[in-house]
Parts: C-alpha cells; sequence; structure tokens
C-alpha cells in the first residue's frame, strides 16, 4: 500500500513538473509573440507615417506644377499676343 502510494506521488510529481514545463514554454512563447507583434504595429505605424510624408509632398509637387503650368499658359498667351501684333 505504502509502495503505491509512494509510486502515485512519484507519478504526480513528474505530472506537475511536465505541467510546469509546458507553462513556462508557453509563457515564452507568449512573450515572443507580444513582441513581435509590438515590433510589427512600430513597423506599420513607421510605414504609415512615411507614406503620410509621401502623399504631403505629392500633394504640394502636384501644386508647384499647376502653378508652373498656369505660369506657362500665361507666358504662351503673352507670347501669341505679342507675336500677333507685331505682324
Amino acid at each position: 500500500m505504502e509502495r503505491l502510494m509512494i509510486a502515485k506521488e512519484e507519478e504526480l510529481n513528474s505530472t506537475i513538473h511536465e505541467l510546469q514545463t509546458l507553462y513556462f514554454v508557453s509563457q515564452e512563447k507568449l512573450t515572443k509573440e507580444e513582441a513581435e507583434k509590438l515590433a510589427a504595429i512600430e513597423s506599420l505605424t513607421t510605414e504609415k507615417n512615411a507614406l503620410m510624408t509621401v502623399e504631403r509632398s505629392l500633394a504640394s509637387l502636384i501644386e508647384y506644377l499647376e502653378k508652373a503650368l498656369k505660369e506657362n499658359s500665361s507666358l504662351n498667351q503673352k507670347v501669341n499676343i505679342n507675336g500677333s501684333s507685331s505682324f
């Protein structure tokens, strides 16, 4: 009877040890996954900020191009008017 209890206690201790090991491994995996998720979020935030900067630059360039085109059109009209009157 005592041997049976000792064997059962050893079995329970072994099970406890296995569960503790599994718990610690799971905790390590969870910690790693959380770190990876935070890194991914940080990367996405950086990418989003870069995209916003590019979009602002593009908007500025479009505005500059539109002004240049208007100025070019205006100068072409002046050239056409002055060119027509000199003939």
